[in-house]
């Protein structure tokens, strides 16, 4: 129960933003600000009180850093053939490869390890996005320290209702069957190589579950942005952002499970 009380309110609120878009709660500019708001000032702000108040040495876990980039970097090559064999055009190989791979780390995965592993838990999670900050050793106490702190604190739940306000169910109209296939090597086959990698560079507890909920998050929604902009197939990609973080509710809370059962 305490796995499901850690990943399916990250998901409410998603579907809480979504409603308030489709009932006119929030509106496109609203969505676009505020996703501006939260990539620019209160993500950073928040990565860089978290990462910045840690201890470098304890937080930054190198088997974790290591074994999601081989994954991520498996998939994406194997993604490749998989394109041309199911004969995709280059629009949709672009895509659906883009789909296979690349996570909402920020806007899914710290909301999840934050909730099932705590303050730690982030600034390992942290660490896995970026690690310069602590490199810089700047004070982060008194007003300044504080000020982050505040910011920090809106930075989640305003991520997470503009993930949601930012669905578009109308571009989810063609290519389910890509959109499942990319998505199922982006929340199974992605995490099942990245938990297979952890656990033979020794990982377990708390660091092996941060990087299954990391690993197992689903496709992240710039993706639909760069197919816009790159003249990819921007309806395959809203399909495969909508079905990956839909199925991701079950699938991280089913690896999570998994590995409580396998005692790792």
């Amino acid at each position: 129960m305490d796995i499901l009380q850690s990943v399916f309110p990250v998901f409410l609120v998603i579907a809480i933003g979504a409603a308030a878009r489709r009932y006119r709660f929030i509106d496109e500019p609203f969505v676009q600000t505020a996703n501006a708001l939260v990539y620019y000032l209160l993500l950073p702000a928040l990565l860089f009180y978290e990462i910045g108040t840690s201890n470098f040495r304890q937080a930054f876990n190198g088997p974790l850093v290591a074994g999601g980039y081989v994954a991520t970097a498996a998939v994406f090559l194997l993604a490749f053939p998989i394109s041309r064999r199911l004969g995709l055009s280059p629009g949709e190989r672009g895509a659906f490869i883009q789909g296979s791979f690349r996570a909402n780390l920020a806007y899914v995965g710290l909301p999840i390890v934050f909730n099932a592993v705590g303050g730690e838990g982030l600034r390992k999670a942290g660490i896995f996005l970026g690690f310069i900050v602590p490199l810089l050793k700047l004070p982060l106490t008194g007003f300044f320290g504080k000020t982050l702190s505040i910011l920090s604190a809106a930075t989640l739940p305003l991520s997470l209702l503009c993930l949601g306000g930012s669905f578009s169910f109308q571009r989810a109209r063609s290519g389910f069957r890509l959109a499942a296939t990319a998505s199922v090597m982006k929340i199974v086959l992605l995490t099942g190589i990245g938990i297979a990698a952890y656990r033979w560079l020794g990982l377990a507890g708390d660091d092996l579950r941060i990087g299954a909920i990391m690993l197992g998050c689903p496709t992240a929604v710039v993706t639909y942005v760069m197919a816009s902009q790159l003249k990819g197939d921007p309806e395959l990609a809203g399909t495969i952002v909508i079905v990956s973080t839909a199925a991701s509710a079950f699938t991280i809370s089913g690896w999570l499970f998994f590995l409580r059962a396998m005692g790792w």
